[in-house]
Order: C-alpha cells, then structure tokens, then sequence
C-alpha cells in the first residue's frame, strides 16, 4: 500500500512540474482534469556546437499529444443540425472550448422557415443569440440554410408562405419539396440571401457558407424525396443568387452536387463554376452505410477535392454519430482519418451532441483535431554567423493533412545577457509553403548591427495577428506563446 500510495505521489508530483512549465495551455483544458503526460518535464534540445554553428535538435521534444488550438483549421460542431432542437442546443460556448480540443467553429445549418416566418419579417435573434456567445469566446461561425427537410415536425423548410405565394412543389411523404426552378421561390430565394448576406457576409468571424437551398437537407441531391435531377440551369439560378451576395464569405457546396447527379448533365458545369468562381467543396456524412459498402475506405469524388486543396481548405462531415457506432463504420475514427487524407481537409465535424462524443473518444478527437489542416512540427534549426549576419536554417514538417492557407507572422527573438528581446519579423517567410508529408527548410538572415557580442538566447513565435499559432512543441519550452530554443554566442 505504501508503494502504491508513493507511486501516486511521484506521479502527481510530475504532472504539477509539467502543467507549472506551461503558462498557456494552447486552448486545451481536459475534460477530467488531467491529460496523459507524455513528454518527460526533463525532455530538452539536443545542441552542439561546432567552432560556432549550432545545431539545435527538437525531436526530442516533439509533442504528438497535446491538442493545438490554432486558427484557421480543427473541429466543428453542429449547433443546430437541421432543425433548432439538436445537436449542440444548449451547450454553453465555455463548456464547448474546453470539451471539444481543436475547435474551431460551430455550424448553424438549419431551415429558412425558422429565420424569415413571415416575408420581410426576420428572426436573427434565433442564431445572432448563439454567434454572441460563441464569438465571444473565440469560435468563429458557419452557416447552411436548407429548403427542403425530411422531418414531419418540419414540412416547410421553405416557409409556407412561399407556396400560399403561388410557388410550385410536391409535398412529399414528411415534408414539401419546392420546385427549384419556380420564378417565384427564386425571387423570395434571393430576397432572403440579399438581406443574410448584408447581416452576415462582412463579419469576419463567418468562415463560410453552404449552398444549401437545393436538395435534401441542403445537400446537393433529392435521394430522400423526389430523386428528380433539376438541371444545370436551375442549379445555376442557385449558385448565382450566392455568388452575387457573397463577396466575403467563402462559399462551399457539396459533393453531393456532382456526385448524385444521375446522368452526366450539368457535372461539368458545376466543376467548373466552383472553379471559375473560387468555391470549395465539403463531404457531407461520411461513414454512411451504402458508402461504407459502395467505396469502402476511398471517397466517391477525389477529384472534386483534389481540383481545389492546393487553395482553398475543404470540409468533412461524418454521419451521424451514433448511427455510424451502430453500423460498426466508426472504428475508432478509421473511416474518418482515411477521408481526411484524401481530402486533405482543414475542417472536420459531426452529426451528435459533443459530450457523448468525446466521452467515447477522448484520444482520437485529438488525434483529429491536431491532424486537420496543417500541424508544425520542427525537427532543426542550424545557426551560425558570419561577418555581418546570423544565419538560420529550419527543418520544418506539417504532420497535418492539409497545407495551411493564410500566411501568418514569423519572428525569431534573440535575447541577450541584459534581457533585452530583439525581434527579427521574417517578412519573407511564407508558412503556406509547409505541405503534408514534406519536409521544408527556410532560411533566415539577421543582420548583426546594432547586436553587441555576447551571449544570446534563441526564441521564435509564430501569429495571426494577437492570435497565437501553436508549433507541436514541448510545452515546458514556451511562455506565452514564444518558444525558447536555446543559447549560443556572437
């Protein structure tokens, strides 16, 4: 007993070392209240010193663990999935950043009936009381509006109002489906983006947007009502009526456009068009059963995501949570992982409520939330001086499955004897550069004037703006974001 309890001792006693050495906890509070520790609190920088090139070694301190939460890449939840009562109704913003690792916005994807009831007559309170509350803590926003449900609680996801109108459609088993291509469910159609748009479209905490007024659940096909295919025209009508309004926003569609179509009509167009007009592309469920059994591992339409990842980030959506556990096609993130490689996705969400979800998968959530979109690791950095400069090389790798898309800030930070920083901004350093599975070496010169010989500290950071960019390093070498690498002489 007395071993046991020593044993609980010591290991308590590690965990309070590592978690002291770390100010900032990249975003990352775990749910229990302690993460595995992986990373010895003595782990350090290999360094040698060579007649006065050093060489700083770090994959002794690589950190494949700790969740990172950085811009512009990670998980989303679904808010409101289609309708105002599930997935993430009532999940206070706090309890979500601290639940979720990596998260990065909330997908409010719900029908227009909810948002416009009565024609001219708005109800943004439904979903600007859920972006205050979430913006307010950092998680930024995305949208799909649907015009067509299968929910009998739902029938008119297109208001009711559109068809007293005189707009034409089928009411289907559960819910109406409205023609397409009907002048007047165009007309309302367009009416309501101009004024979402003027709400939403300049805010810079709303990432992208959906087209969803075409098909089942806004997704780009009529599967589950009448398994008709409305031509490229109309869906043409569609992406205009987005196109003309969305100037800020980026605008995403589903595969599920092109790759449900029956027949070949109208699949080139829509390529093209997502093309000409910088659109990207989202999977919408993965892991359903016919997938599952039709493709296996692989993705119905790689092309669709391969013709734009090398400059626009693409989405991922898996199935319903506990649909996807019932089938057996979860496999602790299997099917998931294999879709995010081929993709090369910067984000990735869910259909389920979040607690049961990352009760049931508290490693592989961070395993994914790391891995989407680009993940920095550094395994060197040489430096040496000439006459008139300090030279540096980085060996940089993104573990991640995507290159990153925004080019953020790159300072490197020598301290000196008196404690006095000298920031270095490598204006020239572009971190899109960083591809999947690649290494990538920059090169950085600092100019020696102004610099008194001595002994210097070697620091880097890496930002968005104030926002920090976290690189896959121990966290017992960093403080506030700067991570110190280590000393070396002028």
């Amino acid at each position: 007993m007395k071993k046991i309890i020593a044993l609980i001792l010591v290991l308590t006693l590690c965990f309070a070392v590592s978690c002291s050495a770390n100010n900032d906890n990249d975003g990352w509070e775990p749910v229990d209240g302690a993460d595995e520790i992986k990373i010895s609190s003595n782990a350090k920088v290999d360094v040698t010193d060579q007649d006065g090139k050093y060489i700083y070694t770090l994959t002794s301190v690589a950190d494949m663990y700790t969740p990172l939460k950085n811009p512009d890449k990670g998980w989303y939840i679904h808010y409101y999935d289609n309708n105002i009562t599930k997935y993430g109704v009532g999940l206070k913003a706090k309890d979500a950043v601290k639940m979720i690792p990596c998260l990065d916005h909330i997908y409010l994807r719900l029908a227009w009936s909810y948002l416009e009831p009565k024609e001219g007559e708005f109800n943004w309170q439904i979903i600007d009381k859920v972006i205050d509350e979430y913006t307010a803590e950092g998680i930024k926003i995305s949208f799909r509006i649907t015009c067509k449900e299968t929910d009998a609680n739902n029938k008119y996801a297109t208001p009711k109002w559109v068809k007293d109108l005189g707009a034409k459609g089928t009411m289907m088993d559960n819910a109406w489906e409205p023609d397409y291509g009907d002048p007047i469910f165009l007309e309302k159609l367009d009416n309501f983006h101009k004024a979402f748009a003027e709400r939403y479209d300049s805010r810079d905490d709303v990432i992208y947007v959906d087209v969803g007024s075409y098909g089942d659940w806004g997704e780009g096909h009529t599967a589950s009502s009448s398994k008709k295919d409305w031509s490229w025209e109309t869906i043409k009508t569609h992406f205009d009526i987005y196109n003309k309004y969305y100037k800020n926003t980026q605008i995403v569609i589903s595969d599920d456009f092109v790759g449900s179509r029956g027949t070949s009509e109208g699949k080139s167009e829509i390529k093209q068009y997502v093309l000409d007009n910088g659109w990207t592309y989202r999977d919408d469920s993965v892991g359903v059963q016919w997938f599952v059994d039709t493709y296996g591992e692989k993705l119905r339409s790689p092309d669709l995501f391969e013709s734009v990842m090398d400059t626009y980030p693409t989405v991922l959506e898996l199935e319903h949570y506990h649909w996807n556990v019932e089938t057996g096609n979860w496999k602790n993130g299997k099917y998931f992982l294999s879709a995010m490689e081929q993709a090369n996705s910067t984000y990735g969400g869910f259909h389920g409520y979040p607690a049961d979800f990352i009760k049931d998968n508290p490693k592989i959530a961070k395993e994914i939330g790391n891995r989407l979109g680009y993940w920095y690791f550094i395994d060197n950095i040489t430096l040496n001086s000439d006459e008139n400069n300090i030279n540096l090389e980085i060996k940089w790798q993104n573990k991640g499955v995507s290159k990153a898309y925004n080019k953020y800030d790159f300072n490197i930070i020598l301290v000196d004897s008196e404690n006095k920083e000298h920031i270095f901004a490598q204006n020239d350093f572009d971190n899109t550069k960083i591809l999947p599975n690649e290494e990538y070496l920059s090169n950085h010169v600092i100019s020696k004037e102004g610099l008194k010989s001595g002994k210097y500290t070697l620091k880097i950071e890496m930002k968005k703006g104030d926002e920090r960019v976290y690189l896959a390093l121990a966290n017992i070498m960093k403080q506030d974001g700067v991570y110190t690498i280590g000393d070396f002489e002028i």
